[in-house]
């Protein structure tokens, strides 16, 4: 029995590493699908009013057959009084992880502490490989805002990620139809096909209907 122990775990050790290694090549060798890329969602929380709303845009969004917990990411700017606002931070992070966790849907926390919001909410989606940013969105932008506003506009300019902006005014659960603008030459950018992917999601996932206002040219 002793030897015939010694013999397994010696050749079990010995057939893992070399099979190991093979697949371990193989994975390199395979070119990087779009479809084996973790989609992962990133949500900015800023404001304890609109928290709430973003995390159940964020759930309405996720995948079904997802495994990756959602991202709830909490900026705050560092300096010699960066300790209380993390603590602040970190207390708003607790409502979101308490949402999440009642709609049983993974969840795991970042705080960041950055010189600038935007700083802080491009460097978390580079550092955990984020496919999707939820943020909020006040109604309306200063003078100097091209669109959004200031940092609005800069994660739009300085990020890869397809960026979902609420501001929403009436509760998620009673909407009815969800409207999708597609402007001409649009379908020629890349990330198009997966607008339209997450669009039909959160529309399947509300139970509404899906209106897609286009000019003909774009339909052929």
């Amino acid at each position: 029995t002793i030897i015939m122990i010694l013999t397994t775990c010696l050749a079990g050790s010995l057939v893992t590493d070399r099979f190991a290694r093979k697949v371990a090549l193989k994975q390199d060798a395979e070119p990087l699908m779009a479809s084996n890329i973790p989609h992962r969602i990133l949500i900015h929380l800023a404001n304890p009013k609109t928290a709430e709303e973003l995390m159940d845009l964020a759930m309405l969004l996720r995948r079904r057959n997802s495994y990756e917990p959602l991202y709830p990411l909490t900026v705050v700017q560092s300096g010699s009084d960066a300790d209380e606002r993390i603590a602040q931070a970190e207390k708003l992070l607790g409502h979101a992880v308490i949402q999440a966790i009642e709609a049983d849907v993974p969840v795991a926390p970042v705080t960041r502490a950055a010189i600038d919001t935007v700083v802080g909410i491009c460097q978390a989606a580079v550092d955990l490989r984020i496919t999707l940013i939820v943020i909020g969105w006040k109604g309306s932008s200063s003078f100097r805002g091209r669109i959004f506003g200031r940092i609005l506009d800069a994660i739009l300019d300085n990020t890869g990620q397809m960026v979902f902006v609420s501001r929403r005014l009436t509760p998620v659960n009673t909407m009815k139809r969800v409207v999708l603008a597609i402007p001409e030459m649009v379908d020629y950018q890349p990330g198009f096909t997966a607008v339209i992917r997450a669009v039909g999601i959160l529309a399947r996932q509300l139970g509404a209907s899906l209106l897609i206002v286009t000019l003909p040219s774009v339909l052929k």
